[in-house]
């Protein structure tokens, strides 16, 4: 079971993210464009996921993992009690990959599959 603050430390670790604000909760961002909110009142937490990622989870975690509508787009509630903390790693990233530009993204997804340490240096890319 993974918490809000779990969600925080891995969204903040990503290179070039941020915490911010959305409608008065919590939110993620790199350069402006959202790819986790948080409404902590309700604990609901939704993540940008790519579509063709969204469609396999939602069949696979229905428990976890349901979609919602966001302006014209589907997004992802997911259920954080219901997750481990490789599966929030793994989400929140690809969330974030949907946000930045391809290359940095091919790049960090990269070194992570080779099990590159990763410094703070990835932070300021």
């Amino acid at each position: 079971m993974v918490t809000f603050e779990d969600l925080r430390n891995v969204a903040i670790s990503l290179p070039l993210s941020y915490e911010d604000l959305h409608f008065g909760g919590p939110a993620f961002r790199v350069n402006k464009r959202k790819f986790a909110l948080c409404w902590l009142a309700t604990g609901q937490t939704i993540l940008k996921l790519p579509k063709d990622r969204q469609e396999s989870l939602f069949s696979s975690r229905p428990d976890a993992i349901q979609p919602i509508k966001v302006g014209t787009v589907f997004w992802s509630v997911v259920v954080l009690a219901r997750l481990n903390r490789a599966d929030l790693r793994d989400l929140v990233t690809q969330a974030w990959s949907t946000v930045v530009s391809k290359t940095l993204a091919r790049e960090y997804l990269s070194a992570l599959a080779q099990g590159e340490e990763i410094s703070d240096d990835w932070r300021f890319l």
